[in-house]
């Protein structure tokens, strides 16, 4: 107990000490006088504990990414109480998306399916499968470093199409999800994701292999899971669209990796209407 209190007593002197050297160093520099402090060994060591606990802390988080987080929970709140199209009356839950709210890739599906319904989150089934491989094996990260949303929000019965009311009413949530999360690439899979995103007409195998853009932001376009998932009864072609997705994802790599920098005057539709504001 005596030790423990001579310790205590010791680094109390030293920071006492360092307190009284930093004064006399704040006299000097208002003189103007070019002078150099000696410090004792002691109380150097202090200091340099002190600075390095300093530069070893965790930074801040800046308060525009705290907003940014506040502002898409305020939408998925909103989205949870939708009422504006008839899937509110048949859906389980709604499906707002799921990951990293500031991530440099968002992946944009159509709809919930079954598994996504009952869970809440997006793309967990057999496609979903298929996506986290593309994901951790792909692109050698996690489904928390992306953001992965859909096109609408609530799963249409039996899986059907989106119906242009549907996807009229759930329009504005995506734009608002994209405008916050800021991503650095968008990935459109399937065509309900593309001809939204692109406000376009064209198949997938029609947009695939070249750079489009959302306000800006550089999309790929590649084939949706379930269209990959439904063809392994074909062994040849479905190796042959897995190649293609694959090269896809390679593009969507090199702009992440900031080995291209896709621009909108560089080919391909610029499309997206702004509904932000």
């Amino acid at each position: 107990m005596g030790v423990m209190k001579d310790m205590t007593s010791d680094r109390a002197a030293a920071f006492a000490e360092l307190v009284r050297e930093a004064g006399e160093l704040v006299e000097q520099a208002a003189r103007a006088r070019k002078r150099t402090l000696a410090l004792s060994p002691e109380v150097a060591a202090l200091l340099e504990r002190v600075v390095g606990s300093a530069a070893a802390a965790p930074p801040v988080p800046e308060r525009a990414g705290l907003e940014d987080v506040a502002d898409l929970e305020t939408l998925r709140g909103e989205v949870a109480g939708c009422r504006k199209c008839g899937l509110a009356e048949s859906r389980t839950q709604t499906v707002f998306g799921a990951g990293n709210p500031h991530a440099d890739l968002v992946f944009v599906g159509e709809a919930p399916g079954e598994h996504e319904d009952l869970q809440g989150v997006p793309f967990v089934g057999r496609a979903g499968g298929f996506l986290t491989d593309v994901i951790e094996k792909g692109l050698k990260m996690t489904r928390e470093d992306v953001f992965i949303c859909n096109v609408l929000k609530c799963r249409p019965p039996g899986n059907r199409d989106p119906q242009p009311n549907e996807k009229e009413a759930c329009e504005p949530y995506l734009v608002r999800q994209l405008a916050v999360i800021k991503p650095k690439v968008i990935c459109a899979l399937g065509s309900h994701a593309a001809k939204m995103l692109l406000k376009t007409e064209g198949s997938v195998g029609q947009l695939r292999g070249k750079w489009h853009f959302y306000q800006g932001i550089p999309v790929r376009v590649t084939y949706h899971p379930s269209y990959i998932v439904r063809s392994e009864h074909e062994p040849d072609r479905h190796a042959a669209d897995k190649r293609k997705v694959w090269d896809d994802i390679k593009e969507v790599i090199r702009v992440l990796n900031g080995e291209i920098t896709p621009r909108p005057n560089s080919g391909g539709p610029a499309g997206g209407r702004d509904l932000s504001g």
